[in-house]
Formats: structure tokens, sequence, C-alpha cells
């Protein structure tokens, strides 16, 4: 999957990284501040 296509993959993998780290950041806010205490 994604070899016709390297450069679409590469940026849907780009796109799907970063707001899936937003959207996890977001829904749980207590683990990250969880994590930033323990830093």
């Amino acid at each position: 999957m994604g070899d016709k296509n390297p450069k679409k993959g590469k940026k849907k993998k780009k796109s799907a990284v970063l707001p899936s780290a937003v959207t996890t950041e977001a829904a749980e806010p207590e683990l990250v501040q969880k994590k930033k205490k323990i830093q």
C-alpha cells in the first residue's frame, strides 16, 4: 500500500501524525498533565 503513490502516502502520514497527536492531547489532557508532572 502506498507503493504506487509514495508522495501521496508521505503526505497522508504527516497529516495523520499531526492531528493524531493533537487529538490525543485534547482527548486525554489528564494523561498529558501527568506526563508533564513526571518529566
